[in-house]
């Protein structure tokens, strides 16, 4: 279960282990341009998974790095090939986020932050 704000992240691993940090922050000249203030933030929020050491594994780092950066080549392509191309990598991206129990976790996340916000955590 992965839990972030603005200023910290938490990772709760299967086997109970506990990932946490600061995320990074945007720097001063993006906070002053909308475009670029939002596209800094969503790069920022990849943090967690990118740094070593993080919550994802090499493979799963390198995976997300080529899915991030596919698009780019759409530029080269057709428009046919580009349309297929965008499904394909779209549901690559689903199963590679479904896989597994994510959906368990998921239904485990908001159970855990309901617990939190009614201070009833440690019964949860």
């Amino acid at each position: 279960m992965v839990i972030v704000s603005e200023r910290y992240f938490a990772f709760a691993g299967r086997d109970g282990s506990l990932l946490e940090g600061d995320m990074p922050r945007v720097p001063g000249l993006f906070m002053r341009v909308p475009l670029l203030r939002g596209l800094a933030r969503l790069a920022m929020s990849f943090s967690p998974l990118m740094q070593r050491g993080g919550v994802a594994g090499q493979r799963e780092r390198i995976l997300l790095t080529a899915m991030l950066l596919s698009p780019l080549l759409f530029a080269f392509f057709s428009g046919t090939l580009t349309l297929v191309a965008g499904f394909l990598m779209t549901g690559a991206m689903l199963a590679w986020l479904l896989r597994g129990r994510t959906l368990f976790l998921h239904g485990a996340e908001h159970r855990a932050i309901t617990a939190a916000e009614q201070g009833n955590l440690s019964a949860t």
